[in-house]
């Protein structure tokens, strides 16, 4: 996919036999709401921060999070927020853009 997304004008995804989107890239991933904040924590995780605005929040490692929210709902500094409202201290953060594989995925699973 990551080559279809740098060299493709325009994308089919299929679901199914039946064409649920075709557009160009950029299009396509503009269409993605869920943005991920990656924090690296001041200490073990020994349960995980919860809140309505996080769409998944996981262990990416020993004092490594990963907080998925969707960018139409909350921003980062809302994310980071409520984590530090839960007693973490944030060491080290950085964010990761949905890519053409997540908007496949989002697509494909809607339609199912």
């Amino acid at each position: 996919l990551e080559e279809a997304e740098q060299l493709c004008e325009r994308i089919a995804i299929i679901n199914g036999g039946t064409v649920i989107a075709t557009q160009p890239p950029r299009e396509l991933v503009e269409m993605a709401r869920e943005k991920i904040v990656v924090l690296t924590l001041d200490r073990d995780i020994a349960a995980l921060p919860s809140h309505p605005a996080f769409v998944k929040c996981e262990h990416a490692g020993e004092r490594v999070l990963e907080v998925t929210y969707d960018k139409d709902r909350t921003n980062a500094g809302e994310v980071l927020a409520q984590v530090q409202a839960q007693g973490f201290g944030i060491v080290d953060v950085s964010t990761r853009e949905a890519d053409l594989e997540d908007v496949f995925v989002s697509l494909t699973s809607q339609a199912a």
